[in-house]
């Protein structure tokens, strides 16, 4: 039960299933692009990516459960109690334990980083592990704790940057600024969910003492900014397409963009109901998976 309940914990339930997916196509999406531009298929390096990359969410989500409820945020009753197994509000383990779980969950994506570098003598995803191993641990953990000030978004944002530009760069062994640019699109739409999380939760954040961007600009501006935000990701891939940074068929993404619409459209009409990052994490997969299909056509 206490194994089954940690992996519960670690993927967030039904709706973290879709983001483990969405992140997991977010490093193949890297990789195909780091093969096209000079590179070669090495099925290994990309299922260990694959692996490291999962595996260092589910961490993040663990570390994140311990210093939520180590600040106070987290408790008893809350929602997070509520929706989804916790396992310290739920007692299934002492904090320190759930501590620990999450730094072990990025054993493997350290030593992918150790075999990369003595074995493939690809030294820059050091720099690719420090970024990931400081937007894990900073996310909500001291000093800074930036998920509590207004830069939840951003973390996730450059956690987007740093899967595909780092897959990129394990394919190829090469830096590149135009994959940094190719992965904006993404980067933006899984960002964007995470604002959608903090527009719900507004009034509970505020209780909290939680500063986000939500709360800043009110609800009504929020979900605007959110829509906004959703459609210039599309804009950005039109743009990448039509001047060949991609290719013609990453149009195929656009047939999610009615579906965009029409719930952009409902959470200005009647609200972001609670179910809403579910919604918004399926299309974002199905953004993803599309987008990974569009490159082995």
């Amino acid at each position: 039960m206490k194994f089954s309940n940690t992996v519960k914990s670690i993927i967030r339930g039904k709706p973290g299933v879709g983001i483990m997916i969405t992140y997991a196509l977010l490093a193949t999406y890297g990789y195909l692009m780091g093969i096209k531009d000079q590179g070669k298929l090495n099925l290994l390096i990309l299922i260990t990516i694959i692996f490291s990359t999962v595996l260092s969410l589910g961490a993040t989500n663990i570390i994140d459960d311990y210093f939520d409820y180590s600040n106070g945020i987290d408790k008893v009753g809350d929602a997070n109690s509520r929706t989804r197994i916790h396992l310290i509000i739920h007692n299934i383990y002492r904090p320190k334990i759930v501590l620990m779980i999450g730094l072990l969950l990025l054993i493997i994506p350290i030593s992918s980083v150790i075999y990369f570098v003595v074995f493939l003598h690809l030294y820059y995803v050091v720099f690719f592990a420090i970024m990931a191993a400081f937007i894990i641990i900073e996310y909500a953990g001291p000093p800074l704790k930036y998920r509590y000030y207004y830069a939840g978004e951003l973390g996730v944002f450059l956690s987007v940057i740093i899967v595909i530009t780092g897959s990129y760069y394990l394919a190829n062994g090469s830096m590149s600024f135009l994959s940094i640019f190719i992965s904006i699109p993404a980067a933006l739409i899984i960002s964007d969910i995470a604002f959608l999380g903090n527009i719900r939760d507004i009034n509970t954040d505020k209780v909290k003492g939680i500063r986000t961007i939500a709360i800043l600009v009110n609800m009504k501006r929020a979900v605007i900014i959110y829509q906004s935000l959703f459609i210039l990701a599309y804009i950005i891939i039109l743009f990448l397409t039509i001047y060949g940074f991609l290719n013609y068929t990453s149009i195929i993404v656009f047939v999610t963009l009615p579906i965009v619409i029409y719930h952009g459209i409902n959470f200005i009409k009647k609200g972001v109901p609670p179910d809403a990052e579910k919604t918004a994490g399926l299309i974002s997969m199905i953004f993803m998976i599309l987008i990974v299909i569009s490159f082995i056509l």
